[in-house]
């Protein structure tokens, strides 16, 4: 006997700007005609838009990064004194060579990580509740997921493009969507930092559109996808933690 899955017809696809639009319009009817297709359309998507969106808005969101590699480097060079060393020469010269090629190329680069890294978290969330998912299935999940972050993105450069004094913003965190732009990144509690920024509203709806994956794909109902949502949110927000508190 075929298993429900090998009877279910076959469902037709669309094309990529239909793709977009559904994960933003119509994110069940998206995941279910790709329940069996790869990450690599909404990866590519992602990497030529956010790539492009990272070159085109560049001086628009410096001011976040100049000034998050500013307090970065301040903190190595405190961490230092107290140790009673200097900061290599060149050191802060390479930082700021990692971190403009950070800027521009993280959108070309990210989409990657998040398919892959992101997909075994979807994966392992999964498991844990006991939805059966492919880990290529919980790539693809976790690649159109991801989605909201061109979003992001253009959120960030128009928050730039309004600000009246760049010489004021602390750190990418003044550009959240969320709690973490009423705290101060130099004095917050890099736990409660990174807390606050896992809840921003991209994140959310990342994390709605994984569960509604998850329903959709796993073939089980929206409450227990929410239920495998959060246990990828845990895993992912106790890796991001515990480097934080090493830090502090």
């Amino acid at each position: 006997m075929r298993s429900s899955e090998e009877s279910a017809p076959p469902v037709a696809q669309k094309g990529m700007m239909e793709d977009v639009i559904d994960i933003f319009a119509n994110p069940r009817a998206l995941f279910d005609r790709t329940r069996n297709s790869s990450a690599v359309r909404p990866a590519v998507i992602q990497m030529l838009v956010l790539g492009i969106l990272g070159i085109a808005l560049h001086n628009l969101m410096a001011p976040y990064f100049d000034a998050e590699f500013a307090r970065a480097t301040a903190q190595q060079a405190e961490a230092a004194a107290k140790a009673g060393t200097e900061m290599p020469a060149g050191a802060a010269a390479m930082g700021e060579k990692i971190a403009t090629f950070t800027a521009y190329a993280g959108g070309f680069i990210g989409p990657w990580f998040v398919a892959l890294l992101g997909g075994l978290a979807v994966f392992i969330g999964a498991r844990i509740v006991g939805v059966k998912l492919r880990f290529g299935q919980g790539m693809m999940i976790a690649s159109w997921s991801y989605m909201p972050a061109i979003i992001g993105t253009v959120a960030t450069a128009v928050q730039g493009a309004l600000l009246s004094d760049p010489t004021t913003v602390r750190g990418v965190t003044d550009a959240s969507l969320g709690p973490a732009r009423f705290l101060d990144p130099a004095t917050a509690s890099p736990v409660l930092l990174a807390v606050a920024q896992s809840v921003d509203l991209i994140a959310i709806w990342t994390l709605v559109l994984s569960a509604i994956g998850v329903s959709v794909v796993g073939r089980v109902s929206l409450a227990t996808g929410a239920i495998a949502t959060v246990a990828r949110f845990a895993l992912v927000l106790l890796l991001t933690v515990v480097p934080a508190l090493l830090r502090g």
